[in-house]
């Protein structure tokens, strides 16, 4: 029963890789127990072979030492095993290390292997991921016509295949390259064919670093804000999956971005923060580019000399890497510092420099390749279409006889199948239950906090109608005291004239001798008589109402100021009997006055003055 046994590890290990590929976006530290666990089952050395390579692309977007390590690994025991496949595949886990630290030549030597091997055994996915590789290593030295050339060769392998995450990087690298030579509608298109794929197959990873290529293409058509959006939605996941290489290269597109904005404090602030991560995971390409960045970033502010001292820098990595497209922006950055230095000599050669390095780049037979390369790739994909049918035919044919040998395996092993699917089940259950009572919890905070804003909010309401109705009738207090003092004010003048008026009748037929007193009582009373009761009615009408004069004379210049004592008096509620006696005129002539006033204001029988002006 060995073979059971055997039968039974081997779908245990299958099993926890395809745990691994649908939750290694999630569960990053859980997955990778997960396969060093797996190492410690009794597996084969093919399924040890595949587990290094697995562990080694986990490490692949955080520590380099740790992905070699593991790659070796997979190296030495799938030579000892001659387990060719697994062998390339360690290769090209391995090869990442050197693209990321900017070992150009290096890689290419690698992905050349990579592509030899694969052919030699007819290993279509190899050959596939070499060749991207080799377009890659094309574009990073400039050579763009010889990159496509290579990626489509890998797209069309892919899609044979049916690879949809090959197909995905093959479309991402494409439409970098198609940036690269400001063919920038073709770009978006692969670009966003990759994101759509990665997407759709939940890659984190993947949509991280699509986002991040096409904010590189907003922000080459100036569309800085878009540009924004796309880097800083690529750093939100690459924060979660934990990939500090990704972090720093979108902080440095990100200090690009504030460049063109003129955020210069920004933009140095961003490029040293992706040079201190570089620092630390290597990356000599990028740490060449950061440093042109920061450059140009002191260039802006005039600080010629440290701007000068970062050029140089990045002149001397990106010279060693031959990395064209920064020697060329070095080259014509340190110009316009040399001339700005008074440095003419040193400022003419630079820009010889960057002539040689720009015409390097923008060859006019590479430009012209780019159209035929893809019209060719559109070619071949119909021509192979009839080989490709052949081939799917005869791999069905082997699937079947594959089939046939594997239902014995399936009846030994269906009863341990269902049980792990049902624990899987119950995992994700309980997960569910525990979310569900964490959001009912949730809910129920809400909702209290919603019915304790429902009565602040009827307080608010009840406290503004208070108040509304405590200065409606404050105001009605008002005119009424003002109403009240002006008929006081109206009687006290009326008996102090009547006052005088007697003394002064008495004047004839008193002794001489109290005549001098009289008068004198006369002129006390005289001083008494408020002359200026009037004035001082309007000083406080016009307190409590502000505009009310202001507002009848515009809207009825020919009223008068007669006209206006009788608005007021009956503004602050005043009926005629009060204001004839405040006039010192009938009750019929008040109400002459009014009818007068209705028609200089062109008011119709039916509308009563008084609520007319309360109203105003």
């Amino acid at each position: 029963m060995k073979w059971i046994r055997n039968a039974i590890t081997t779908f245990l290990f299958t099993c926890t890789l395809i745990l691994f590929e649908t939750e290694l976006i999630g569960q990053p530290v859980s997955t990778l127990d997960s396969l060093i666990a797996v190492l410690e089952m009794e597996i084969s050395d093919r399924q040890r072979v595949d587990t290094y390579i697995k562990i080694s692309e986990f490490y692949g977007a955080s520590d380099s030492t740790k992905t070699v390590s593991y790659a070796n690994q997979a190296i030495d025991l799938a030579k000892k095993i001659q387990y060719k496949t697994g062998e390339i595949d360690a290769y090209y886990a391995r090869v990442h290390v050197a693209m990321s630290m900017g070992h150009i030549a290096v890689a290419a030597k690698e992905f050349h292997r990579i592509v030899t091997l694969s052919k030699a055994i007819g290993y279509k996915r190899g050959e596939a991921n070499g060749l991207n590789g080799l377009g890659a290593t094309r574009d990073f030295q400039g050579d763009y016509s010889k990159a496509l050339e290579y990626l489509f060769q890998s797209l069309r392998i892919s899609e044979e295949e049916g690879d949809q995450r090959a197909i995905a990087s093959r479309t991402n690298n494409i439409g970098l390259v198609f940036s690269s030579q400001e063919e920038y509608t073709d770009a978006i298109k692969y670009l966003t064919k990759s994101l759509q794929i990665h997407n759709d197959l939940q890659d984190t990873y993947g949509v991280a670093l699509v986002n991040s290529n096409i904010g590189e293409v907003y922000m080459k058509q100036n569309q800085l804000d878009k540009a924004q959006e796309s880097f800083n939605r690529s750093i939100k996941f690459y924060n979660e999956i934990q990939d500090q290489n990704g972090i720093a290269y979108t902080y440095k597109n990100l200090a690009d971005v504030c460049l063109k904005k003129g955020d210069v404090p920004k933009s140095i602030e961003h490029y040293n923060y992706a040079l201190d991560i570089y620092d630390k995971i290597g990356g000599q390409y990028f740490i060449s580019y950061t440093l042109i960045g920061l450059g140009r970033s002191h260039m802006m502010i005039k600080e010629w000399q440290t701007a000068k001292k970062y050029f140089k820098k990045g002149l001397k990595l990106a010279s060693e890497l031959r990395h064209m497209v920064n020697i060329r922006d070095g080259w014509k950055y340190l110009a316009v510092i040399e001339e700005n230095l008074g440095n003419y000599k040193a400022a003419l050669e630079a820009r010889k420099n960057y002539k040689a390095a720009a015409d390097s780049i923008l060859n006019t037979e590479q430009t012209k390749n780019l159209t035929r390369l893809e019209a060719n790739y559109e070619f071949q994909k119909e021509k192979d279409s009839i080989a490709l049918e052949q081939h799917k035919a005869e791999l069905a044919f082997e699937k079947e006889i594959e089939r046939q040998e594997w239902l014995k395996l399936v009846a030994f092993t269906a009863a341990l199948f269902v049980t792990i699917i049902a624990l899987i089940i119950y995992r994700f259950y309980l997960i569910k239950r525990d979310k569900n009572k964490e959001l009912a919890n949730k809910n129920e905070i809400i909702d209290l906090k919603n019915k304790e804003l429902i009565y602040r909010n009827d307080q608010i309401v009840t406290l503004r109608t208070n108040e509304k109705e405590l200065a409606e009738e404050t105001l009605a207090l008002k005119e009424r005291e003002l109403a009240t003092v002006t008929m006081l004010s109206h009687e006290k003048n009326s008996l102090l004239q009547q006052l005088g008026e007697q003394i002064g009748s008495l004047a004839n037929k008193v002794d001489q001798k109290i005549l001098p007193d009289l008068k004198e009582i006369k002129r006390t009373i005289k001083a008494n008589l408020n002359e200026e009761s009037w004035s001082m009615f309007m000083y406080q009408f016009e307190k409590v109402h502000p505009k009310f004069f202001n507002e009848l004379k515009e809207e009825y210049p020919s009223i008068t100021q007669h006209d206006l004592r009788l608005c007021a008096y009956i503004k602050v509620g005043m009926d005629n009997k009060e204001i004839a006696q405040v006039s010192n005129i009938t009750t019929a002539a008040v109400k002459k006055s009014i009818n007068r006033m209705k028609k200089k204001m062109e008011l119709s029988p039916e509308v009563d003055l008084r609520d007319f002006l309360i109203r105003k």
